[in-house]
């Protein structure tokens, strides 16, 4: 149903979803999640990388690329 919806007309996607089987039971689950700082809180803590080192990922790259098998698009 929600493949036919025209994806630029925000209104028509949201009567549609409202119309399928689970909306009601999904907002429900939604509402016990807790507030939008807590969900935010929680998703940051555990899809921060403590360890994320950007120059080291830029490096690794760089080293991947000028390899024996490199190759340019």
């Amino acid at each position: 149903m929600l493949a036919k919806a025209a994806t630029s007309d925000i209104k028509q996607l949201w009567s549609l979803l409202k119309h399928t089987n689970n909306w009601g039971k999904k907002m429900n689950q939604l509402l016990e999640c807790g507030s939008a700082e807590e969900i935010n809180k929680h998703f940051a803590s555990i899809a921060t990388d403590r360890d994320y080192n950007k120059d080291s990922i830029i490096s690794e790259l760089n080293r991947y690329i000028s390899g024996p098998f490199s190759f340019h698009l």
